[in-house]
């Protein structure tokens, strides 16, 4: 193979790489909501540890999932407007193992949404950006 050969064969490779990893990420719009912990006293008896957060956040196409990972008995979950402050769903669900509850958002005005979950003795608390299109 001559050195021309080389460089077009490393060009197409690179590019055929280029364009898999860009196709598929096509379709893809889950985006994961952000979790904070607010058990502060906690946290501030231990400052440098991690704070394992037992549910996990996505949102996708007005879809709100979340994925409880544990046992937390029961949870109180609060979905609101931030702009506005209107709840848009609430909700209390008993979680005795790992599952999945999911919110449609379709119904409800585009903008930032504050999602609250409080369980046993802790708070867990984010945002997501609802685009309904």
């Amino acid at each position: 193979m001559t050195i021309m050969m080389k460089k077009t064969l490393l060009i197409l490779v690179l590019l055929v790489s280029f364009l898999g990893s860009l196709v598929a990420n096509i379709g893809v719009s889950t985006k994961t909501i952000l979790l904070r912990s607010t058990r502060s006293e906690k946290i501030l008896k231990r400052p440098r540890s991690l704070v394992s957060i037992p549910v996990e956040a996505t949102y996708d196409q007005s879809l709100v999932s979340l994925y409880f990972t544990t046992s937390l008995k029961e949870v109180t979950i609060c979905i609101s407007n931030e702009f506005t402050g209107e709840v848009v769903y609430e909700n209390s669900i008993y979680v005795d193992g790992p599952i999945t509850l999911s919110v449609n958002m379709s119904e409800f005005e585009d903008g930032i949404y504050n999602l609250q979950m409080e369980c046993e003795e802790d708070v867990y608390c984010g945002t997501f950006n609802n685009e309904n299109l």
